[in-house]
């Protein structure tokens, strides 16, 4: 486990989309069929330069040569940077959602709304390539970046199956309830208090 390298971004956001163009949050924002997962890889370029990378964390997992996980963090007061230049990032983001904007605008507003008003870190996503899961390789991304946030900071993310919210409530995750997302099955909502943290119980 290390923390990403720039020139490992595009190798990072294939991986992601990979891993995610069928996950629940991703057909509702992008819909489904051929092209997606080229979408979602484009958007995951911007976001990983725009925001990841500058002001959260990008870990990765390699077995050997290969690139196999990685997860995506950002704490909840990041600075998004000059308002110039977000506008000049707006076209690009056009260009990967089309005519479902006003759909991705919706559901992301609905996760917004969710999150904890007061500073906290928040797990965009915990990737695992489909050849390499089922391998501890999600648990110890998870464990790696836990390890390096200061005590005093909660972390929030959402489940979006009930294997990886086992997997969280492990780690000392609690659920709080369901997350709606359009006609697709909600996700779960899950809190890691900064003072509730106890080592993962085995399974």
């Amino acid at each position: 486990m290390q923390p990403a390298r720039d020139e490992e971004l595009a190798a990072v956001a294939t991986l992601v989309a990979v891993t995610f163009e069928n996950e629940p949050y991703v057909r509702a924002t992008l819909g489904r069929g051929d092209g997606v997962a080229l979408r979602l890889r484009a958007l995951l370029e911007l976001q990983l330069r725009d925001q990841y990378l500058p002001h959260g964390a990008v870990d990765v997992a390699y077995e050997g040569d290969e690139l196999v996980g990685a997860g995506l963090w950002a704490p909840s007061d990041a600075d998004a940077g000059p308002v110039l230049s977000r506008l000049a990032r707006v076209p690009s983001y056009l260009r990967v959602f089309g005519r479902r904007l006003p759909t991705a605008i919706r559901v992301e507003r609905e996760s917004v709304r969710r999150q904890p008003r007061f500073p906290h870190w928040y797990l965009s996503m915990l990737a695992v390539s489909p050849d390499h899961q089922g391998k501890g390789i999600g648990a110890q991304l998870l464990e790696y970046r836990l390890a390096r946030i200061p005590a005093d900071r909660p972390v929030y993310l959402e489940a979006s199956t009930p294997g990886s919210a086992r997997l969280y409530a492990r780690h000392g995750f609690v659920d709080m309830g369901a997350v709606p997302i359009g006609d697709e099955p909600p996700m779960r909502a899950m809190w890691r208090p900064a003072t509730a943290f106890s080592a993962p119980r085995s399974s």
